[in-house]
């Protein structure tokens, strides 16, 4: 995202890179020279704190852009792994998901800067995910004035 693009023959450890030529590669993967393939321990899978529980029903204006819509999502979730694509193969809804509504704001305007198509986004729907995952120990508790207590 820098302003000006500058070839380096090799990147020391601890850098940040951008590749141009590794159209096959997803974000998260290791990428390490032929000749120490065998030997070289790939890095752990990505684990993101949040998960995607925002999610919004994208469908073009023109039905025949479909498949470029969904060319154009697919191309986004690979960029942002933090995004996921669900598409209802019975209906044909195409359903986007991501960590906020900000975020699925900004993933829409860049599909449609990118291919130019013409198309209608739902309002977002929250997806709420609670569980117990075990039991507590029983707290009481009573308010300042002593009039209420909480178990």
């Amino acid at each position: 995202m820098g302003p000006n693009r500058i070839v380096i023959p090799e990147v020391p450890a601890g850098n940040i890179v951008a590749l141009l030529g590794v159209d096959d590669a997803r974000a998260g993967e290791t990428i390490v020279a032929a000749s120490i393939k065998d030997v070289a321990a790939p890095f752990e899978r990505m684990k993101y704190i949040s998960e995607p529980v925002v999610t919004v029903a994208i469908e073009p204006k023109n039905p025949n852009d479909l498949a470029k819509l969904v060319e154009g999502l697919r191309e986004l979730t690979i960029e942002d792994p933090t995004l996921s694509l669900k598409i209802d193969e019975e209906t044909g809804q195409v359903l986007l998901s991501g960590v906020g509504t900000l975020h699925l704001e900004i993933a829409t305007w860049l599909l449609r800067e990118r291919t130019k198509l013409d198309f209608t986004v739902s309002q977002p729907l929250v997806r709420f995910r609670e569980t117990v995952r075990a039991a507590s120990p029983t707290f009481e508790g009573k308010s300042p004035n002593k009039h209420n207590s909480f178990t």
